[in-house]
């Protein structure tokens, strides 16, 4: 069977880019190119790659660490006549300057969320994450796939960073990945540290974009299985972060699942390579000799040594590493998906804007009481409004630009679910009588076209009824505009 191989470059604020490639092969492509072309050069003879062989790069989004050296690492390359592709999602490109300059010097290819295309003989399953980035165009992850022909399995390799909420296109793609590369940018205690010291501290952490140690390790268990063998801890905060902590949280969740999957850490400064079992460094090409394997916990300090990872789990209690804590704090996640994520498309063949396996839809629990990030002493986030402190009506209305907070959502006259069946109910549109529930009403509107039956994200057409997103504690939730209530009972009350 087909395996791949994992070589994080650089993973971190001043720059990120991992490189994925089949074992033995010496082509591969690359995620994002924060990093300049000298430094691309420099981590893959580290790392055994042939920077001459690199494919296609792959960008999540227009964040400067993720495409601030893509243009100079390309035309690096286009020296020594090398020219890859750049795979980038429609709305991605159209909100990045830098991206669109590409596309005079290089091929600039689009992908779609949900809808797997081939970089040689890998199979690119993309799928939208929330990274609560201000930019339009949001953000995107993937899962690389070989799939063996016959009774073999498929070898899967996640990689997700830049994450604050676990979307449902995500969850479909997290089950059976042999190796998770996942974000834990920050340590609640370390940060709660620092902010003790200086107030202003907080607002260098996006919390509500980033994934936290503990959300990592929450995400770790919740998909954690017998043929889990690697996790990667990625973009850990040089300030706010240790290598330990990080490490220590995800193999106390790895433990109470029952999985002895192995746990290493990026370097924001150094590489990390992560290599099937049997597979040494510079198998297939002969570039680089086997470095020793990296140690999983390293002293307390924010950063950590590269190398060479293989997939042997160790069998070391985490119980007496410094920072490890048995208590895991609650994750931006949604109700986990258990089935496996769907087939990939076969190669050269059309590849179809709905995937039968994996998409199934999750039903998400009925908005409420929105909770915070439990990084205060108060909660920032009140409850969503009700029918008395909502606003009577908003004219005219105007779609925001991009996922709503809860208390944005207050703000500009958005009710939850709950809020919208009793502004009916108010308006004499719904008998009160009538036992119609939140989950009722999250059918109706998906039948009626209002949300994606995939994510239960809004469609265009919803969005033009006032119909949006605001982050819950579960993911995300569909809020609507109260002005815009009569509007929306017109093209639902069929289906209730």
């Amino acid at each position: 069977m087909g395996m791949l191989e994992l070589h994080v470059l650089r993973s971190g604020d001043k720059g990120s880019c991992a490189a994925v490639r089949l074992a033995g092969a010496e082509e591969f492509a690359c995620v994002d190119c924060g990093i300049t072309g000298t430094t691309f050069a420099d981590a893959c003879a580290q790392t055994g790659l042939i920077p001459f062989k690199v494919q296609a790069f792959l960008i999540t989004h227009c964040h400067s660490n993720q495409v601030k050296g893509l243009k100079s690492t390309l035309t690096w390359l286009q020296k020594r006549g090398v020219a890859p592709q750049v795979y980038v999602e429609p709305g991605v490109l159209a909100a990045s300057p830098v991206l669109q300059e590409l596309q005079g010097i290089a091929d600039v290819c689009e992908f779609h969320t949900k809808q797997p295309f081939w970089v040689g003989d890998v199979c690119v399953r993309p799928f939208r994450t929330f990274h609560n980035n201000e930019d339009k165009g949001s953000c995107y992850n993937f899962r690389f796939e070989m799939r063996a022909s016959g009774d073999e399995q498929t070898d899967s390799l996640v990689l997700l960073s830049d994450v604050g909420v676990l979307s449902r296109e995500a969850q479909s793609e997290l089950p059976h990945a042999r190796l998770l590369a996942i974000e834990a940018n920050y340590d609640v205690g370390l940060l709660d540290e620092a902010v003790q010291a200086n107030s202003q501290v907080r607002f260098a952490v996006d919390v509500r974009g980033n994934f936290s140690n503990a959300q990592a390790a929450s995400t770790v268990e919740a998909y954690a299985w017998p043929g889990l063998k690697d996790v990667v801890a990625l973009y850990l905060s040089r300030q706010y972060n240790a290598p330990t902590r990080a490490t220590a949280a995800i193999e106390t969740a790895l433990e109470q699942a029952g999985c002895k999957a192995r746990v290493v850490c990026a370097s924001p400064d150094e590489t990390l390579s992560v290599l099937p079992e049997g597979v040494s460094a510079g198998d297939g090409n002969g570039m680089a000799p086997e470095k020793p394997a990296v140690e999983s916990a390293a002293a307390e300090m924010p950063c950590v040594a590269g190398g060479v990872a293989n997939m042997a789990a160790p069998e070391a209690s985490v119980s007496e590493m410094p920072g490890c804590s048995a208590s895991v704090e609650t994750p931006a996640l949604e109700t986990p998906v258990t089935e496996a994520a769907g087939a990939c498309p076969v190669k050269d063949e059309p590849v179809s804007g709905q995937l039968a396996a994996g998409e199934a839809l999750v039903e998400p629990i009925a908005s409420g009481t929105p909770a915070g990030d439990g990084l205060t002493d108060k909660d920032p986030i009140a409850e969503m409004p009700t029918l008395e402190t909502a606003p009577a009506a908003l004219a005219p209305y105007s779609a925001p630009e991009d996922i709503l907070l809860p208390e944005q959502a207050r703000e500009r006259g958005y009710v939850d679910l709950q809020g919208l069946l009793d502004l009916w109910v108010q308006q004499g549109r719904l008998a009160e009588s009538l036992a119609i529930s939140a989950e009722d009403l999250l059918r109706a509107l998906t039948a009626a076209g209002m949300l994606d039956p995939c994510d239960t994200m809004p469609t265009d057409e919803g969005i033009v009824l006032g119909v949006w997103a605001a982050f819950e504690t579960e993911g995300l939730a569909p809020v609507f505009a109260v002005c815009m209530a009569g509007e929306l009972w017109g093209r639902v009350q069929a289906f209730l």
